[in-house]
């Protein structure tokens, strides 16, 4: 039942940010939604994830470039 949860979190957050509202303005109606009493309980559905944050990627991927080598799992 969790899993459902959590999709639904996450496409909750999509459409939010889709639609031109921040994430942080989202959660606590959510989290209210989501029957928690408070934002703490929201939080272990909050993790990082590329669909949601394409531009952090980037910079994140452009930054570590030189630090982490490309992995070929052939080998």
């Amino acid at each position: 039942m969790h899993c459902l949860r959590h999709v639904f979190v996450f496409k909750s957050f999509a459409n939010a940010e889709k639609n031109g509202c921040r994430i942080d303005d989202t959660i606590p109606y959510l989290s209210i939604y989501l029957g928690h009493d408070s934002l703490k309980e929201t939080e272990k559905y909050l993790k990082f994830s590329s669909e949601l944050f394409p531009e952090a990627m980037k910079i994140f991927d452009d930054y570590t470039a030189d630090i982490f080598p490309e992995v070929t799992y052939d080998e």
